[in-house]
């Protein structure tokens, strides 16, 4: 049966302005519709694919590949990764079969949904194709690892069922809030843990606030993987509900690059100091000569992260004021979009914000949000060299942002804000019922006040008799990534041209919820930004996407098993195989939220595999919006009904 957790997680609703959250926590006994087990699909047998058939949701094809002459080693790499013998070949023989199987390749999404129960997915969309696994994540030979994240079921996550790739790795640092992950006096941690060496962090928060960020980094002898993503670590967000994750990897520096820090590293490394999490040395199993290693937040600034393909947008706790605005929270998001050009197309653009919890907002937060998401330049290349991705903040006026208008170009504006949300009968009919909707955490009182119940948008494409007991499939245009039955855990922000809507901007993936606490609240004249919660994502646009594609992408996995026709390991995304440092400028770039979006001529088309339609479809004049305190007598798809909430009304006969 299921049964019942109180988290609390990004506040109280008695502060007034955060959400009360409560969580339902499946269990795997018997007779539970969370107990399905998908590792036999995620799993296939000989290394098999999880592609099926084609379909509206297929990746889309490349352009051609760099016409700039490879090694012979770069050549003989790149046809090893795709199991191409060359052995006794000339540079003449090696250069053909090498221009054959480039040009083969599919390039990997710009960041992967995470695989979920195929039974619960839409038959009629390739489902499970091209998205990731915990274990795709955490695979390869991990020296010492970082998981991040708000709750961590630990019995689960290193269960056979779960992760237990983690056992293997001989250095693991837990970092998680301490009302729902482990801490250091935890007598099933202690058991857990044994003789391991464990460490855990749990971040200081103010009363209101959580750590709610979700984050893998896995260090190995070769680089460093960083995976951002937006799932619990627990069997109902990676087995029963929609998320995704963004992954790259990065390579040691060379020795004439120790002393030289990217963006990416800067911002990463801020983040980590935050934490309360200090630097050790540990001795490490395989260590060279066995030395003792750092593990801590300094470590980073061993790894090359100049190709980063996203620019980390984080909130930390505080109030954080002059230079320190632009770091954190949707002030950041404004900083780095305000560097930014993007076609005339997106001018005034909606904005779609998808989200699982809600704060107690207000028109005016709304309009914060719209202006800083509203951010950036609109014009050609030229306009490019009047921007400059370290801007300095304004002075004159006393407002902390530069805008692109200030700097002599058009700007972008403000665009209509549209917010996905399920609705009562979505969430109903969904494949775990009103239980699913325990971390779908919005009150009645937040959900349903006019700024916001005018801005909602369906999860699914439309009705497709959501009224009843159980949705059934709909056609795949209306279920782009076949998860219209899956509810949603995850978290995205973009920004769609109204002419071409599958065109997109940039987009935000990470662990920002719609709240203040997420991501801040601009205060004294947009002079301060109050922050709650410990949040990351990451920003991706066309600026942090190559134009060329790498002959031999970096990766800390070589011979890893790919997604059918990609050249990089299946957890990883677009950043590593079109490293960032190959942009020659935007106009050539274009992100799509179809698979099947061709390109046009000298173009390439990056693929944001968002798991709901774009634009989204406005919530019919019948439609209620999901609220964890509502009532609502109408059986959902396991014959149980809501009775003003879920955790105090649930009982053995399955009714809330």
């Amino acid at each position: 049966g299921a049964g019942v957790s109180h988290q609390r997680k990004e506040g109280s609703a008695m502060s007034g302005s955060d959400d009360e959250v409560l969580i339902v926590r499946e269990t795997r006994a018997g007779g539970d519709p969370a107990s399905g087990d998908d590792r036999a699909a995620k799993r296939p047998r000989n290394g098999a694919d999880l592609e099926g058939a084609p379909s509206a949701n297929k990746q889309p094809r490349s352009v051609p590949p760099s016409k700039t002459r490879p090694s012979i080693a770069e050549m003989k790499r790149a046809l090893d990764a795709a199991g191409v013998t060359h052995s006794g070949m000339e540079r003449g023989e090696l250069e053909a079969e090498f221009e054959r199987v480039q040009s083969s390749f599919s390039d990997p999404p710009l960041f992967r949904l995470l695989t979920t129960d195929p039974a619960d997915l839409n038959p009629n969309t390739s489902g499970n194709a091209g998205c990731v696994s915990l274990r795709d994540i955490v695979s390869g030979p991990v020296r010492w690892c970082v998981v991040m994240n708000f709750m961590i079921d630990l019995p689960w996550l290193l269960s056979p069922d779960g992760c237990p790739e983690l056992l293997r790795i001989p250095k693991v640092v837990w970092i998680g809030d301490e009302r729902s992950s482990p801490t250091p006096r935890d007598p099933e941690f202690l058991r857990l843990k044994g003789a391991r060496d464990w460490t855990v962090v749990n971040p200081p928060c103010p009363k209101f606030g959580t750590h709610h960020t979700k984050c893998f980094i896995l260090v190995y002898d070769t680089g460093v993987r960083v995976c951002v993503h937006t799932a619990n670590l627990i069997h109902g967000d990676i087995r029963k509900r929609t998320n995704a994750a963004w992954c790259q990897d990065f390579p040691n520096k060379s020795a004439a690059d120790l002393g030289r820090k990217s963006e990416f590293e800067r911002d990463l490394g801020r983040y980590l100091a935050t934490l309360g999490w200090k630097d050790e040395t540990c001795a490490l199993p395989g260590t060279n000569g066995g030395a003792r290693v750092v593990v801590g937040p300094s470590a980073m600034s061993r790894f090359d992260f100049s190709d980063a393909g996203a620019k980390l947008i984080s909130s930390v706790p505080g109030r954080w004021v002059g230079s320190a605005m632009r770091d954190y929270g949707h002030a950041s998001v404004r900083h780095a979009l305000a560097g930014m050009t993007f076609p005339a197309e997106f001018k005034r653009a909606p904005v779609v914000c998808q989200f699982t919890s809600v704060g107690a907002t207000t028109e005016k937060w709304m309009g914060e949000m719209a202006r800083s998401f509203g951010a950036g330049a609109a014009g050609s290349d030229d306009a490019i060299e009047k921007l400059k991705f370290e801007s300095s903040f304004g002075k004159s006026s006393g407002n902390p942002f530069s805008t692109a208008a200030e700097k002599g170009v058009p700007s972008l504006g403000d665009g209509e804000l549209k917010l996905v949300w399920p609705t009562m009968g979505e969430v109903r009919g969904s494949n775990l019922g009103y239980a699913t909707g325990g971390s779908i955490p919005g009150a009645t009182d937040k959900i349903s006040r006019e700024h916001v119940r005018r801005r909602l948008h369906r999860w699914r494409g439309a009705a497709f008799g959501s009224e009843g007991s159980k949705l059934p499939h709909p056609p795949a245009p209306a279920d782009p990534a076949g998860r219209g039955r899956v509810m949603p855990h995850v978290k995205t922000f973009a920004r769609y041209a109204p002419g071409a809507p599958h065109d997109l901007a940039w987009v935000i993936v990470g662990s920002h919820n719609l709240s203040g606490a997420a991501w801040g609240r601009l205060e004294k004249n947009e002079t301060q930004i109050a922050i709650l919660s410990y949040e990351l994502g990451v920003l991706l646009s066309p600026r942090f996407i190559g134009k060329n594609r790498a002959s031999a992408p970096f990766t800390c996995t070589p011979g890893a098993v790919s997604h059918r026709g990609e050249s990089v390991p299946r957890c990883l995304c677009l950043a590593n195989a079109r490293p960032a440092t190959s942009v020659v400028g935007t106009s050539k770039v274009r992100i799509s939220a179809r698979g099947d979006s061709l390109p046009g001529a000298g173009e390439f088309v990056a693929f944001a595999p968002l798991p709901y339609r774009v634009p989204p479809v406005p919530y019919a004049p019948s439609d209620k919006p999901w609220a964890v305190d509502a009532w609502d007598e109408t059986p959902d798809t396991y014959g149980r009904v809501m009775l003003g909430g879920i955790a105090d009304r649930f009982d053995a006969s399955g009714t809330f």
